[in-house]
């Protein structure tokens, strides 16, 4: 399991003038578990959580940017999580997954590489 990110305040109750906070978990979250077959496959079961603030698009159309800023001054969290299983052999590298962001058009690619320690 590895967990990396950063806490981002988000402000409570502003309609009624209150200046209280909590913070959201922004990062990446990934876990991993990985069986021997004793053949020299492995199966690796991945699980990756990845949130992060939304940054607009240089070409982002007017009508997303209004979109995306309908929640006034709080900040928008974009999220990308994904799970899949994978059979594999030492060295070997393979892309698990990939996805792109309806909004700016960024593509995001898992790819993993499987290199055993003894």
């Amino acid at each position: 399991s590895i967990r990396m990110g950063v806490k981002v305040p988000v402000a409570e109750g502003l309609a009624s003038g209150s200046s209280q906070f909590s913070y959201m978990n922004v990062g990446t979250d990934i876990d991993c578990r990985a069986r021997s077959h004793g053949d020299g496959s492995y199966d690796l079961d991945l699980s990756i959580n990845r949130s992060s603030v939304y940054a607009e698009a240089a070409n982002a159309t007017q009508a997303e940017s209004q979109t995306l800023r309908t929640v006034g001054t709080q900040p928008v969290i974009q999220t990308f999580n994904t799970g899949f299983p994978l059979r594999m052999r030492d060295g070997e590298t393979t892309e698990g997954t990939s996805a792109t962001d309806p909004f700016n058009g960024h593509v995001l690619k898992v790819t993993v590489t499987l290199h055993v320690v003894k």
